[in-house]
């Protein structure tokens, strides 16, 4: 177990936050641009992936789809931002570690691109492509630019590690 456990966790759990408000924040504004209640497509998403109801004529805004969709996306969140968390302590100690970590990051936006994608344009018709698309580049760039935020000295000891091999 790191020594660091308890803020791998605080860092991770933040992270997966700060990635599910971001989604949260740009589906609800373009619900708003669209004339549709903000929580319309948390709604039309719990719908489809609860009760099976074809999301574009029966569905209800209510509590019960959007809490459901709303706690399965928080939940994917923080895994996720735990599982980066831990990427970057590996990488903080192990630097070579780095590369692995970006190769996950891109796969996760691929399989969240994919994922969302199938589910919620293909299958669900509840999101338009530029709206996984939107939602996904919130959900990477808020979470990566936390963690760049948080740890900004290690690309700069990274490069130093480099050039004193070299």
């Amino acid at each position: 177990m790191p020594k660091n456990v308890g803020k791998i966790l605080k860092e991770g759990m933040l992270g997966g936050v700060a990635a599910y408000s971001s989604v949260v924040a740009v589906l609800a504004f373009l619900n708003a641009l669209q004339g549709r209640s903000v929580l319309n497509t948390a709604a039309a998403m719990g719908a489809v992936l609860f009760y099976g109801a074809d999301a574009s004529t029966q569905f209800v805004v209510g509590p019960a789809p959007v809490l459901a969709y709303n706690g399965v996306h928080l939940v994917g969140s923080l895994a996720v931002g735990l599982i980066a968390a831990v990427q970057i302590y590996e990488s903080e100690h192990h630097r070579f570690f780095w590369y692995f970590s970006l190769m996950i990051l891109i796969a996760a936006t691929v399989y969240s691109v994919t994922v969302f994608g199938v589910f919620g344009v293909e299958i669900g018709r509840v999101l338009d492509w530029p709206e996984v698309l939107l939602g996904t580049a919130a959900w990477v760039g808020s979470m990566t630019g936390y963690f760049w935020w948080l740890h900004r000295g290690l690309i700069r000891r990274m490069r130093e590690d480099t050039e004193l091999e070299l």
